[in-house]
């Protein structure tokens, strides 16, 4: 009888604080800096017809909500032979909230609110909260040759773009075939070339690799290394990551001498390489797409699978996680996911891999030009799709995950610690984007309107886990239970929704109830497994 009145309790709790919210927030919250923004609904300069296309042909396959975090996905979006480009963000249900003609290339958001794109002859600078977007005229777009990649640092307002020029030349079947080299330059918004580096002068062209490759012939140039991404590391100064698809290998570059630090890759590597059963292998990915850092010495790839020198019929698309030792220059895997089946899942061309919040991880299958069908997969930790959005007749180069607010994760076991005299409570948090480097953000926890405790913090980059443990001092608490309420606010002013808790300083709880939260609005939830960590108070006797 007493487990069922507890339980009752509970429920009753729950259900009252999921109708008081919108209330709560609009009255006595409004001092907690409730910042949460809101995609304009102005954001749609897509043609009708375009929009009608993609909802016509679009459809959420997979959607597991109790292992994904609330939030959207960027991505852009070509077909008919690449010549309508536009960017679409839809929610986790496939819904379009915000679609854009002509902005292409590999958008991303640079803060909490504001994503960049390019569309061949500026920069553009689209804020979703307040639909004000700014062009920035980059002429040097074309002298260089942009193509693929782009990044841009918002502490020194300057972009890093991927390139080409030509230098040389090389017999293919008796005709002479311009060779063609990639760039990288640094500028800024005045159209000033800061720093540029060129390919042929650190990766001379090799012919017998490039036959080896059979990159031979392919249009009217031969295209040695054909880099598809950089990787503008900002949390260690000066250093960009350069993917090269056709010799499967990425460069460490140091931006101040122009220097390649290490290669990795099956073309002139530095490093032994280890697949994730620690046999050694002569390379870890082939015509590889999208190289990101996710940690110190942690990276992430999408494998095409493409001309595989070990098997050049073989094509199986993966994400590849690796780590590196740059003392003893040996790199392992230590996760992959295999695509299902190479006909559903076309990614030999393009594609594209990020690590999320949660461990989990979103990737695109862009068909590379057959537009059979464009996929958008999440995957778990163990390999499961948890959210998958089809689109037939389309090709997605890049993707993208971003939330509204911080994401927070909280483990029930181990929120609370009992301190007698203190709460200690644990949780681990990431910034709402997938940021370069690492930013301040403040938590703070509240009784009603009375604070119980604030400080910052700093969010680890590459959304990294940022576990969070600190006090709150309870001295003055009677018996009873206490609604408590935490916000995790970034340097940008968003917060998160309120998330209450329910401490009971009464007497020990039912065993084997938990309050567990891992999602980002207010809500409590009981899982019968496990006995939960309550935080238990003692009356304090004040003075007359």
């Amino acid at each position: 009888m007493r487990n069922k009145t507890l339980f009752s309790i509970l429920i009753t709790l729950l259900f009252l604080s999921q109708t008081s919210i919108s209330a709560s927030q609009e009255g006595d919250l409004t001092d907690y800096k409730l910042d949460e923004f809101a995609i304009s609904e102005d954001a749609f300069t897509i043609p009708d017809w375009k929009l009608d296309y993609i909802n016509e042909r679009k459809e959420l396959r997979f959607h597991n909500e109790s292992e994904t975090f609330e939030g959207y996905t960027l991505f852009n979006c070509d077909w008919d032979g690449r010549a309508n480009a536009s960017s679409i963000i839809v929610d986790m249900g496939g819904d379009i909230v915000a679609a854009f003609n002509d902005f292409r290339g590999g958008p991303e958001l640079i803060n909490s609110t504001t994503i960049l794109f390019q569309n061949n002859t500026h920069f553009v600078f689209w804020n979703m909260e307040t639909n004000i977007t700014e062009y920035v005229e980059t002429p040097l777009i074309s002298i260089l040759g942009l193509h693929h990649d782009y990044e841009y640092n918002p502490i020194t307002d300057q972009f890093l773009i991927l390139g080409r020029e030509s230098n040389g030349t090389v017999d293919i079947g008796g005709s002479d075939y311009t060779i063609v080299h990639d760039t990288i330059s640094l500028i800024d918004r005045n159209n000033n070339t800061l720093w540029h580096w060129r390919g042929y002068e650190y990766i001379p062209f090799d012919q017998e690799y490039f036959y080896l490759t059979n990159h031979t012939g392919r249009g009217s140039t031969a295209d040695w290394t054909h880099a598809n991404a950089i990787f503008w590391d900002m949390e260690e100064e000066n250093i960009v990551y350069l993917n090269a698809r056709h010799t499967h290998t990425v460069y460490k570059i140091d931006m101040l001498t122009g220097d390649i630090i290490w290669t990795l890759g099956e073309y002139d590597g530095d490093f032994t390489l280890f697949n994730k059963n620690g046999l050694e292998v002569s390379s870890l990915f082939y015509g590889a797409h999208s190289i990101e850092k996710i940690g110190l010495d942690k990276f992430i790839i999408y494998d095409n699978d493409e001309f595989n020198t070990t098997d050049m019929s073989s094509n199986w698309p993966r994400y590849v996680e690796f780590a590196i030792n740059e003392t003893d220059m040996t790199a392992k895997e230590t996760w992959t996911w295999v695509i299902p089946d190479n006909s559903t899942y076309i990614g030999d061309h393009w594609g594209d891999v990020d690590h999320l919040p949660g461990d989990t991880r979103l990737g695109t299958f862009g068909a590379g030009g057959d537009t059979s069908l464009d996929l958008l997969t999440e995957v778990n930790d163990a390999g499961e799709i948890i959210w998958e959005l089809a689109i037939n007749g389309t090709d997605t180069y890049r993707a993208e995950r971003f939330y509204n607010s911080p994401v927070v994760r909280i483990d029930g076991a181990s929120l609370i610690t009992d301190t007698k005299t203190n709460a200690v409570l644990n949780l681990t948090v990431w910034n709402s984007f997938r940021e370069r480097m690492s930013s301040v953000g403040q938590v703070s926890v509240y009784d009603g309107e009375d604070l119980l405790y604030t400080d910052n913090f700093v969010f680890l980059p590459f959304w990294q886990d940022t576990d969070l443990s600190f006090n709150v001092t309870t001295d003055d608490y009677k018996k009873g239970i206490y609604n408590l309420t935490l916000i995790i606010e970034n340097s940008d002013g968003i917060s998160t929704i309120p998330i209450f808790f329910y401490w009971s300083i009464e007497r020990a709880p039912v065993e084997g109830w938990v309050i567990a939260v891992s999602i980002t609005v207010p809500i409590v939830v009981l899982a019968g497994a496990g006995t939960g960590t309550y935080f238990y108070l003692k009356k304090k006797k004040k003075k007359n």
